[in-house]
């Protein structure tokens, strides 16, 4: 909202100026549920991306710890 609406609190006072105060609180109740929207969809993508992150770096650990051992891992001849 802020990000792709830079005037929105400018909006909103040149919107509420002249209205009676029940399409106003309509119309402040359409903003907060628009922006409360926004920030949950912002908190869900925040979390996919530390799960992702947290499982690529699992993975990456994995990786190097197994390429360290066999490297380190001396040699057996049966």
């Amino acid at each position: 909202m802020g990000i792709q609406d830079k005037h929105w609190a400018k909006e909103i006072i040149t919107r509420t100026k002249k209205r009676d105060n029940v399409i106003n609180s309509r119309f402040i109740k359409k903003k907060i549920n628009r922006l409360t929207n926004n920030i949950a969809q912002a908190s869900a993508t925040i979390t996919n991306l530390q799960v992702q992150l947290s499982t690529y770096w699992t993975q990456a650990t994995a990786a190097t710890i197994n390429s360290t051992t066999t490297a380190i891992a001396p040699a057996t001849n049966t």
